[in-house]
């Protein structure tokens, strides 16, 4: 995906602090939340993106540490979708 439809996909769904499936051309779909860092500008303009794995987001919420994060290429995603929120 572009970034550009990477950044309507987030303008569309109002996606702060909701987890999302990203599915991958090459490898295993995962559930992260996409999160802000120091360096989010520089990163999705070239369309990296920062997504905590679902498996850490308690701990990442509790500590704000953005190294528990990883960067994925937006080139990779084929495509995003909003998991709804557990009633």
């Amino acid at each position: 995906m572009t970034n550009e439809q990477i950044q309507s996909f987030f303008l569309q769904a109002k996606l702060k602090e909701r987890k999302v499936r990203i599915d991958f051309k090459s490898r295993a779909s995962i559930t992260g939340l996409f999160i802000d860092s120091f360096d989010s500008a520089e990163l999705n303009a070239k369309n990296f993106w920062r997504i905590v794995n679902e498996s850490r987001i308690e701990e990442f919420q509790s500590r704000q540490d953005s190294s528990l994060a990883r960067i994925f290429n937006g080139n990779e995603f084929t495509r995003l979708s909003v998991l709804k929120a557990k009633a």
